[in-house]
């Protein structure tokens, strides 16, 4: 399967570069909360007053967008939550057929549950062409509820892909290992 290496480089490529833009991201929300705050609490001490609603809403959209979309940076270089008093002890083979089974019962139903109920809600926004209701508000909301189903769509990507490795690892393990040593399916 030769035809899955530049593929694999690719997305590895791509998940560096995603990387990179959410630590941009998540410095623009320390700034705008920073500036918030003087607005807030400073300048009103000196007389000044200003309306800050668009910069509420930048904050949530960037904030929101780190956290959906770092969900799949973490996935993807294994800086997720996970439990592993058990996994500890496993062989390589049965901790291969762990995560590709978890990944194949948990993740892949859970990214496609998401977009189906996403779906709708993502759909009447774009038709509306939604904005914020607020006034003064921003404009393109429509693109920030955007992320649920891009969130659960590069979710799944990176679900195929582990399952890929595990699959590659599990088969690996069962050759080094052999039947003797490892009797894990």
């Amino acid at each position: 399967m030769a035809w899955i290496d530049p593929l694999m480089a690719a997305w590895e490529r791509a998940m560096r570069r995603l990387a990179f833009v959410l630590g941009g991201l998540t410095l623009a929300v320390v700034v705008l909360v920073f500036a918030q705050v003087l607005l807030r609490y400073v300048l009103p001490v000196l007389g000044a007053q200003w309306g800050f609603i668009a910069m509420q809403e930048a904050v949530q959209m960037l904030h929101s967008t780190v956290f959906m979309l770092g969900a799949v940076v973490a996935l993807h270089s294994n800086q997720h939550v996970r439990v592993d008093i058990l996994q500890s002890r496993w062989p390589a083979r049965t901790k291969a057929l762990a995560e590709l089974l978890g990944t194949l019962l948990f993740l892949l139903p859970f990214c496609g549950f998401l977009m189906v109920i996403s779906y709708d809600y993502v759909a009447s926004s774009w038709a509306a062409l939604e904005s914020s209701a607020e006034a003064g508000g921003l404009p393109g909301v429509y693109l920030w509820k955007s992320l649920l189903l891009l969130s659960a769509a590069l979710l799944l990507l990176q679900g195929l892909v582990m399952v890929l490795q595990q699959w590659q690892r599990w088969r690996a393990a069962g050759r080094v290992a052999g039947p003797a040593t490892d009797s894990a399916p």
